[in-house]
């Protein structure tokens, strides 16, 4: 795991510490941060993609992608975010047949690191899903990702920000 970028890793921090001392004070909730706040709008996972990859932010609501990267032939990206957890977690793809270019896929833990789980074409893992209906919205094991990452080319990478 890589640390997520010091202006958003504090802050990070500071979130879970606060999520951590609600859990203790009332035992009987579990206060994720999954949901709105981490996953579903992923503002936490997009900032992080946009600092390491170099991408610039689609207009919220744009089907499909989150970001595309610079330059004359742009690729449109997908991101998606999860936490760490200590069982195999999922990312979640949405209530509506996935479809996008590109993913980028990050697993946050609590103590400001991440790692990529996935970043290349959306074509190996959108196959996994065609023609198949989802009454429950469509996911994929942070495990397969990490499979279907370690068959990804360099070349058909995102590339990461220079530094």
């Amino acid at each position: 795991m890589k640390k997520i970028p010091i202006k958003l890793r504090k802050p990070l921090i500071k979130l879970y510490e606060a999520r951590n001392e609600l859990k203790k004070a009332f035992i009987d909730f579990n206060f994720t941060l999954d949901g709105k706040l981490i996953g579903d709008i992923g503002d936490i996972g997009e900032t992080i993609a946009i600092l390491i990859f170099n991408l610039e932010k689609l207009e919220t609501g744009t089907k499909a992608h989150d970001c595309k990267t610079y330059g004359k032939k742009p690729k449109f990206v997908q991101i998606k975010t999860t936490q760490k957890k200590e069982k195999s977690g999922r990312i979640a793809l949405g209530y509506s047949q996935p479809e996008f270019d590109n993913l980028i896929a990050i697993e946050i833990s609590e103590d400001g690191m991440y790692e990529v789980i996935y970043n290349g074409s959306g074509k190996p893992i959108l196959e996994k899903f065609k023609n198949r209906p989802s009454k429950n919205g469509y996911s994929i094991s942070v495990k397969k990702l990490k499979e279907l990452n370690s068959e990804v080319k360099q070349n058909e990478r995102i590339a990461e920000r220079s530094k």
